[in-house]
């Protein structure tokens, strides 16, 4: 019987709840106990030292903290504060600590009456959690956006992510269990750093309600980059942004920009983003060039010449500077033109690239007076095969290109500003436009490693990833030892489930990197043999390279590799350790039916609790059905506990090469031995025995079944 994949709402609370409501939670106990407003809730007793300056009263509060994490104490009163404790569906509690309590409250208080407002508020809490709860993925739902959203007198800058998923459709079940396993990877990705909501229809928002201190690009890139390579076939974000609200109804302009953008980044490409305000502000945009007008001016000039090139400053003149500037072009044949904005351009007519950057260098240098420190682009015309108007567009990526090397610099348009600009595009999100760019700069440098590798990272998040493959190899052909090459030819391979060429190109890359590396690119790599290590079998190996990555980065960061820890452990014979590891992986992903079928089988191997393994195995089958190696360790968890027809109904799932075929057969053995059918326990042993190796410490056990006589096997 399939199990129905959601249940009602928790009716206890969690310590992210006190996170996500904490404004309506300081509402509540603001109505129930009168004070002066001060309600802080705390999980642990440091706070009290920097919100109490009398000693003895933080020594009191902290003892009674201590109280009431053992579940001794449900409130206590010290001095003006009244302290209330409520208990969290896991160990411990948080508790609310209200200074400056009105003193007629404190003279008539009574313990029951304060116990009573304590359960009363806990009730409360737990009424607001479920009215603002998804129930499908226990996010939260678009009631409690809108709430936040319409918070008026709010002034920080909110940001707004909005991230639109491609999910399993094919069955019913597919479409539930792909929002919970999405709604848990969001979850562990954004930690706290976001409110994290379920919209429906494969759509998430991620709230951020004072995004002055984070990038909201970074982070959508390097969502993108981490939902990718848990296998999802599309990830498309909308960035919108907020500071404030003149008007109550206003709240729906975050929603309407994140949504506009979600719909750009969709036209884009499988795996993209798009910022609202950085896509409607052109202006603002660093590839603006410049005015229409001034485009215009620049249009009629190079018209007249066959040889000519264009320089922009990086500064910006007033108005009444321009005339002193016009001064200092002493030159024939140099234009000036300024910009309503006040930026500057030189057309030099008839003047080479290498005339043109020294006449800006020597020029530069006679502009001390601006006060300001100034670097400048150059495009010459003809360069490659770009045409009149693409080389007034190519100033600006001159200038963009310039402003790396600093002040004083002097920098000729070429394939390198070719791939500062496709980085532009890139970290946009439009991955389109940057493979425009690269490839435009591979007209101008063939053999360049870094804009071919540029250009194969952005053709496989377009999900073009038979030319991204190409454009790798081809990266090797000039330069074997490319390490970036190797790691992204790596990922493609995991990518395809092609294991042993993912960790032979993993392996390539980790031993060409020396110190000059981006440690985030040596600590995914580690990261990525590791988990390989273990899905082809080498767990010796995996714990040794899964060790050093968890030295490598803080402990908070340590779960993705729990899970790991946990199989190479168990098939190493160390099941102690294996269960505190799978114990950890479910505590950091409460979903993962890999963990839970592990940890079951684990338990069974500890001799722990043949019942409770059974019922973690049949959990991780009800999560991940498709999976035929969760089905087998349900079949044999199933024959511990007697279950032999389901078991045997269990392994009918189990064929093709994820599953070790002497395993099942060795199983089917077992079972037909338990129910006293010899016939076929002699039957599946015999074939079982023909797989198995001398040396394989289940061969005996095969032949011992496969030479039954009437006798029910043991299981060795």
């Amino acid at each position: 019987m399939d199990v129905f994949p959601y249940t009602a709402g928790s009716d206890q609370l969690e310590r992210k709840d006190f996170l996500r409501f904490s404004g309506l939670f300081t509402e509540i106990v603001a109505a129930e106990i009168p004070g002066d407003g001060v309600i802080r809730f705390v999980e642990n007793s440091a706070p009290f030292a920097k919100i109490f300056a009398d000693a003895m009263v933080v020594r009191k509060l902290s003892a009674a903290f201590a109280k009431m994490v053992a579940g001794d104490l449900k409130f206590v009163v010290v001095a003006d504060t009244i302290m209330l404790a409520f208990p969290l569906i896991s160990r411990g509690c948080i508790a609310a600590v209200v200074r400056g309590v009105d003193p007629l409250v404190l003279q008539g208080l009574a313990e029951d009456w304060l116990d009573e407002v304590r359960v009363k508020m806990t009730r409360t809490f737990v009424d607001i959690k479920q009215q603002y709860q998804e129930p499908v993925t226990g996010l939260l739902n678009s009631a409690h956006l809108f709430s936040i959203l319409e918070r008026s007198e709010d002034h920080r800058e909110k940001g707004l992510l909005l991230v639109a998923l491609g999910l399993p459709r094919r069955f019913m079940s597919d479409v539930f269990r792909g929002v919970q396993r999405a709604a848990v990877d969001l979850a562990l990705y954004s930690e706290d750093r976001f409110f994290l909501y379920y919209l429906g229809e494969s759509v998430f928002a991620l709230l951020r309600e004072d995004c002055g201190d984070i990038h909201l690009e970074q982070a959508s890139a390097a969502l993108i980059q981490q939902l990718r390579k848990e296998g999802y076939a599309r990830v498309q974000i909308g960035i919108g942004r907020r500071i404030c609200y003149e008007e109550q109804d206003d709240c729906r302009q975050l929603l309407d920009t994140a949504w506009s953008a979600l719909q750009t980044a969709e036209r884009r490409g499988p795996f993209s983003f798009c910022d609202y305000a950085r896509f409607m502000d052109r202006v603002s945009h660093p590839l603006y060039v410049a005015s229409a007008a001034v485009l215009r001016k620049l249009s009629r000039l190079a018209r007249k010449d066959t040889i000519f090139s264009l320089a922009k400053l990086s500064g910006k003149v007033a108005p009444d500077q321009i005339p002193r500037l016009q001064n200092q072009i002493v030159s024939a044949g140099v234009s000036l033109l300024v910009d309503t904005d006040g930026s500057v351009f030189f057309y030099l007519a008839k003047y080479t690239a290498k005339q043109a950057c020294e006449y800006m260098t020597e020029l530069i240098a006679r502009l001390s007076w601006l006060e300001t420190s100034l670097y400048c682009g150059v495009c010459s015309f003809p360069y490659a095969d770009f045409s009149r108007k693409k080389t007034i567009q190519n100033v600006q990526k001159a200038l963009l290109h310039a402003a790396f090397l600093g002040p004083q610099s002097v920098v000729l348009f070429d394939a390198l500003s070719l791939n500062v600009s496709g980085d532009v595009y890139f970290a946009d999100g439009d991955f389109a436009a940057a493979v425009a760019e690269y490839k435009k700069g591979l007209l101008c440098a063939p053999d360049d490693c870094n804009l071919l590798n540029s250009l194969g990272v952005a053709y496989a998040l377009l999900n073009r990833n038979a030319l991204a493959r190409k454009t790798f190899f081809r990266v090797l052909d000039l330069d074997p030892k490319n390490y970036m090459a190797l790691y992204n030819l790596g990922l493609d391979a995991r990518s395809r489930c092609a294991w042993h060429e993912a960790i032979d190109c993993f392996e390539q890359a980790k031993a060409y990197c020396d110190e000059s590396v981006e440690e985030s690119v040596q600590r995914d790599m580690q990261l990525q043999l590791g988990i390989l290590y273990c899905v082809v079998a080498r767990f010796d190996k995996a714990l040794e390279v899964l060790e050093r990555w968890q030295n490598m980065i803080s402990k908070e960061r340590h779960g993705p590799v729990y899970r790991y820890l946990g199989e190479a452990y168990l098939a190493t014979g160390e099941t102690g350790k294996a269960m505190m590891w799978l114990q950890r992986a479910l505590k950091y992903h409460s979903f993962d039916a890999e963990a839970m079928s592990l940890l079951g089988c684990a338990l069974l191997r500890g001799g722990e609790g043949d019942d409770i393994a059974l019922s973690l195995c049949t959990k991780g089958v009800e999560l991940a059905p498709h999976k035929p190696m969760l089905r087998y360790r349900l079949a044999e968890a199933q024959w511990r506990n007697g279950q032999y027809r389901e078991a045997l109904r269990s392994l009918k799932y189990c064929n093709g090469k994820v599953v070790a075929k002497e395993a099942v057969y060795l199983l089917r053995a077992r079972i037909y031995a338990a129910l006293d059918d010899v016939v076929r326990s002699r039957g599946w042993a015999k074939r079982a025995l023909g797989l198995f190796s001398p040396d394989d410490p289940y061969y005996h056990e095969a032949r011992s079944l496969s030479q039954n006589r009437e006798e029910k096997a043991e299981n060795i």
